[in-house]
């Protein structure tokens, strides 16, 4: 028995997480974490295992999180920029295209094209240009199709070693594009490249010779004659595509039957150009987000910065002083806890010490309460109250950013490292509020292990300075 998932049920896919992101009810977090080495084999990331045992390490690892917007979503295909001197693979509507190189994205102006003949096999020598309904012919004989041009390349193409990828639109209103101009012209059916079937490709007929094609009662209108393209080869010259073809059993140039070498190439059911994610085999998705210079803060110039490795999509998280989902006190129905619905969560807790505090932080053989340190109150490790690691430190205002993993931190009890148990004592902490230090009775937004981690990509480290930066995540389907 052979079973396959086909590309329109990946598209199908793509295109139901795409409208996650404009949902009025769900709201997807891309979130940062991660600032503590990888543990088998630094700097390269430990491999991804998808359990709830991860689920919770994602959550410990949570440092801070930016809601994701439908502008920042996009549906992508491999980005494949025109190359001179390269033989393309023609549109064929019997073949899977998923391997083969059949169109080109151009990164400067957007535009995108199918190949629907390549010449019998030659090099493409000049770039398609032109943006219209008809097909594009160029002086090298190939003919393209244009399919769209993508207004949103600066944010969406990227083209690094092994991450290459360009947007792709799908319309399903006018817009005044030319995009639309090409579905509103798309025909069903047409027959727009006839291919020698020879080991060598050649059409060595007559010129002038009618070319006549045989196929469903449904297809009519197909005309075509032999040309010459130059002084030593012919080509078959369609001068009418036809419509509604659906299949060719028959093909005959110059009254005779051709059929054993020539094959008429169909056009998809609604024609080219009408359903560009379709006809290109859409699988992927790529989420954007733009983290502004303190968003979050993992230390400044003078100090260093912190590193993260891990990032990742969660939807729906509940608002820290709220409850899990669970079954309501009658047994009949599901209570949801309350949803988070502002754009940003930062984790992070902020701890204040005191000038004498200074002695026990900044004063001993060397600096104590490093990044990335594990901390934590209680008698002792086993019988801790509180446990979280430092993400970094503002010394000139004597402040320590933790992110908690067990349990609350209070200003009412030492803190201690992990590794060597340095302390800094109760006396000497001044306060321990949320990150921007305001509230001590609210200390990070986001219940931890609430919602439903989507995505995960873990890297090696990143340096986060004090610049912006841009994530892109391609999921794909």
């Amino acid at each position: 028995m052979a079973t396959k998932l086909t590309s329109k049920y990946k598209l199908l896919n793509a295109k139901k997480v795409l409208d996650i992101f404009s949902s009025t009810t769900d709201r997807i977090y891309c979130f940062l974490g991660k600032v503590s080495t990888w543990s088998s084999d630094p700097p390269n990331p430990d491999p991804i295992v998808d359990s709830l045992g991860s689920d919770i390490e994602h959550w410990d690892d949570f440092v801070y999180a930016k809601q994701v917007s439908t502008n920042d979503v996009s549906l992508v295909i491999p980005y494949k920029e025109w190359q001179t001197g390269t033989v393309y693979d023609p549109y064929e509507h019997d073949v899977d295209l998923s391997t083969k190189n059949w169109y080109i994205t151009d990164g400067s102006s957007g535009r995108v094209y199918k190949c629907i003949s390549n010449n019998a096999n030659t090099p493409s020598t000049q770039e398609p240009t032109a943006t219209g309904t008809a097909l594009v012919v160029t002086s090298d004989g190939y003919h393209w199709k244009y399919m769209y041009t993508a207004t949103n390349v600066t944010t969406f193409q990227t083209n690094d070693v092994g991450f290459k990828w360009f947007p792709i639109n799908e319309l399903l209103m006018t817009n005044g594009s030319t995009q639309w101009d090409v579905q509103e012209a798309a025909v069903g059916g047409e027959i727009n490249h006839i291919k020698s079937t020879k080991a060598t490709p050649e059409f060595n007929y007559t010129i002038g010779d009618a070319v006549v094609v045989y196929g469903n009662s449904e297809g009519s209108g197909f005309t075509g004659v032999v040309t010459a393209f130059d002084s030593d080869t012919n080509y078959i010259n369609i001068t009418n595509a036809g419509s509604g073809y659906t299949n060719i059993h028959k093909i005959e140039v110059g009254g005779v039957d051709k059929t054993s070498e020539l094959k008429a190439i169909i056009s998809p059911i609604s024609g080219h150009g009408f359903n560009a994610a379709r006809e290109l085999d859409t699988y992927a998705l790529m989420v954007t987000c733009e983290f502004l210079t303190n968003e979050p803060e993992l230390g400044n110039a003078t100090e260093g910065y912190n590193e993260f490795r891990k990032i990742g999509l969660a939807m729906n998280p509940i608002v820290s002083w709220g409850s899990y989902d669970t079954v309501t006190t009658g047994g009949t129905s599901i209570s949801s806890g309350t949803r988070y619905l502002s754009s940003t969560a930062d984790q992070r807790i902020q701890i204040n010490w005191t000038v004498a505090g200074d002695a026990e932080i900044l004063a001993p053989p060397s600096e104590t309460f490093l990044y990335d340190e594990g901390v934590y109150q209680g008698a002792d490790l086993d019988n801790a109250t509180a446990r979280g690691y430092i993400t970094s430190k503002d010394r000139s205002n004597r402040y320590m950013y933790l992110v908690t993993t067990h349990g609350t931190f209070v200003a009412t009890s030492d803190i201690k490292t992990i590794s060597n148990s340095d302390t800094l004592s109760v006396a000497n902490i001044n306060s321990v509020k949320d990150s921007a230090g305001v509230s001590s009775t609210v200390l990070y937004p986001l219940k931890r292990y609430s919602g439903d981690v989507l995505y995960i990509d873990q890297r090696s480290p990143i340096t986060r300075t004090s610049g912006k930066e841009t994530v892109r995540l391609v999921i794909q389907f």
